[in-house]
């Protein structure tokens, strides 16, 4: 990445923010890909539509994963990579943000 180049979102829309978590849809119609993307907070994927998707990380490494419909998996921040649907069909997920630590009331 150059210095000058800026990120894109992690998602295509908001569909929900509080203090806590930030909620994303991402909705790739095939031969769609969302651009190159920073996550600077923890999150969970949630699979909605599962399909063959392609993982391209800012190094040019990349890997497919083998998500189903309502497979939860956590990835910690840090990852900067952009997402291609490499299928015929559509794939759609949530991306839950995990802005601040719960903090119980004492």
């Amino acid at each position: 990445m150059k210095p000058d180049q800026q990120y894109g979102p992690v998602g295509n829309r908001i569909l929900f923010e509080n203090d806590l978590v930030r909620v994303w849809e991402i909705s790739l119609e095939p031969g769609d890909h969302l651009p190159l993307h920073s996550h600077a907070l923890p999150y969970l994927v949630v699979t909605i539509e599962a399909t063959h998707v392609r993982v391209v990380e800012h190094d040019g490494q990349t890997y497919d994963p083998t998500d189903a419909p309502g497979d939860v998996t956590f990835r910690e921040a840090g990852q900067i990579h952009e997402l291609q649907n490499i299928s015929p069909s559509r794939y759609v997920n949530r991306l839950i943000e995990i802005k601040q630590p719960h903090k119980r009331e004492e």
